[in-house]
């Protein structure tokens, strides 16, 4: 075995079990040894970033660029570190050097990029692109990322008719997953359970989540023992962990015991690594730690971490209507703690950024409603 095949494998393999500094010791052997692949480079920077070590990461790749050519996977890796950074115009002007160097390069990250900004035109007008895509893959990215920018607007009807489409490229599960996702963010909770009485293959995780959507929380538990032992011998334990504190946590909250379930999703969040790539899960764990602590009355809690999602950058790309409902959220927590201000301004943030939601969404007919009353509008 070659010593690059060797620690280019290894690097890749502590990578994806997140042990970071075991990766970075790997990748940065073969970078010693001024090895050209932009993998190796890339795979060393992402590995930085998710410690956090951002301004390492734009060193590397820059290195790269000064001491062999400018890559198209180089420039790549360089928006997505900018796009982490919050740095968006930063971000846009490397992924646009990277098509320039090669049309093929990744368009989904110059979409996820106008998301995080903001310019949702522009962002589903990338995405649209990658429709035009000659192979499955391309044709399925593009779809995945145009039904998160409708969730992120609360267009669910738009997100399931884009769902639907998988049924074409012939991969019906992903169709009813997505589906069911539309129908209980939107609240269609008794839709969403009829969508997913037709898969045909139940994971123990896909158990837990529509045992707690329903309100089956002794299913629940059922369901979470069998994933915990489906989990037992995952390569990635961290990620394992934090799945497992989760739904443990959501359990928790099923039953009124909010301390517990704080408790449990701050260790998993404590086991997140930093920002890192276009797959970040963070608003995933933080609606739901942000969900305990308002439950539990602690609203000074509650708003630093509603804000903490605002705050996000990646890590809520795939989670644009939690990061949407946020300001709702924080709307209710300054109302509640008599800033009618504050609350007015984040409920109207809400409403801008769900201006063209579908009709009936209650949080949506709430926001307008309180906003009246705080303006003293009949």
């Amino acid at each position: 075995m070659s010593i690059y095949f060797r620690d280019a494998t290894l690097g890749i393999f502590y990578k994806w079990i997140e042990s970071w500094d075991k990766a970075i010791e790997r990748f940065e052997i073969l970078v010693r040894l001024k090895d050209d692949n932009p993998s190796c480079y890339g795979n060393l920077a992402e590995s930085y970033r998710a410690i956090g070590l951002y301004n390492k990461t734009d060193d590397i790749l820059k290195t790269y660029i000064k001491e062999f050519y400018d890559h198209y996977i180089i420039r790549e890796c360089l928006a997505i570190s900018y796009a982490c950074q919050g740095k968006y115009d930063l971000a846009l002007s490397e992924i646009a050097e990277a098509l320039t160097i090669n049309q093929n390069a990744n368009k989904a990250i110059k979409g996820n990029i106008y998301l995080l900004r903001g310019d949702f035109a522009e962002a589903e007008k990338e995405y649209k692109k990658i429709l035009d895509s000659d192979t499955p893959a391309g044709q399925r990215q593009g779809r995945v990322r145009l039904f998160n920018l409708y969730l992120a607007l609360g267009r669910f009807a738009k997100a399931k008719s884009v769902a639907d489409e998988f049924m074409g490229l012939g991969d019906k599960r992903r169709a009813i997953e997505m589906k069911v996702e539309a129908d209980m963010e939107k609240g269609n909770i008794q839709q969403g359970l009829e969508e997913f009485s037709k898969l045909e293959r139940v994971d123990p995780d896909d158990k837990v989540y529509i045992s707690l959507k329903a309100n089956l929380v002794e299913e629940a538990e059922k369901a979470l023992e069998e994933l915990k032992a489906s989990l037992e011998k995952a390569p990635n334990q961290k990620e394992a962990a934090r799945t497992t504190l989760y739904f443990q946590a959501e359990i928790e909250m099923k039953e009124g015991n909010y301390p517990k379930a704080i408790e449990h999703l701050k260790e998993a969040i404590y086991l997140l690594p930093f920002q890192y790539n276009m797959n970040d899960k963070h608003a995933w764990f933080m609606v739901s730690l942000a969900k305990a602590y308002f439950k539990n009355g602690d609203l000074e809690d509650a708003q630093r971490e509603y804000e903490k999602i605002i705050g996000l950058t990646t890590g809520r790309i795939n989670f644009g209507d939690t990061y949407a409902k946020s300001f709702y959220m924080l709307g209710k927590i300054h109302e509640q703690r008599g800033d009618n201000a504050l609350a007015v301004e984040n409920y109207e943030k809400f409403l801008e950024l769900w201006k063209d939601a579908d009709p009936g969404i209650a949080e949506v007919e709430d926001a307008r409603a309180r906003v009246a009353a705080l303006r003293g509008i009949t």
